[in-house]
């Protein structure tokens, strides 16, 4: 495993890759904004949002929704795709595979601003996980939400000692 510069610690696995990405996506944050074409493009014109979990469902049945959805997403369209993946995620709004599924499907569907969403649900449920963290952070840029995502990345880099 590669070393810090620091004495004693370790860096994780692809830490260097991890941090070259820190560090363009930081600078290209730093040149540009919105107003230059970051994102928006593929925005939907009104994302969807998603209410409380719906406490009528039990265990099983949200099983049963997830293994429908996840069916769903590798052989139906992506619109009847994420309808499922919702009422999944309404279920339980805090499931991983379901937010990180959902996630996926809506990037295809260029919904960036529901992508970020679920990215961001996904990452609060397992934080430890970077590539979802970088997922999120892509997506609030592709929907124009510069700020969110430069905190994200800021928080990322400070938890890796980048921070100065």
């Amino acid at each position: 495993m590669p070393r810090s510069k620091t004495p004693g610690r370790r860096l994780r696995p692809f830490g260097h890759a991890r941090l070259a990405v820190v560090v363009l996506v930081l600078a290209g944050l730093g040149a540009c904004g919105p107003a230059d074409g970051m994102g928006g493009e593929r925005r939907a014109e009104a994302d969807a949002t998603t209410p409380d979990a719906d406490s009528s469902v039990d265990e099983r049945s949200f099983e049963e929704l997830r293994d429908e959805a996840f069916r769903l997403t590798g052989s139906a369209p992506d619109t009847e795709a994420r309808e499922a993946l919702l009422r999944a995620h309404r279920a339980r709004p805090d499931a991983y595979g379901v937010n990180v599924t959902l996630g996926q499907v809506c990037e295809r569907l260029g919904l960036a601003g529901e992508a970020a969403d679920a990215y961001g649900r996904a990452h609060a449920a397992k934080p430890e996980v970077d590539a979802t963290r970088l997922a999120w952070v892509g997506q609030l840029v592709e929907a124009g939400r510069v700020a969110e995502a430069r905190a994200q990345l800021e928080g990322l880099a400070a938890r890796e000692g980048l921070a100065g």
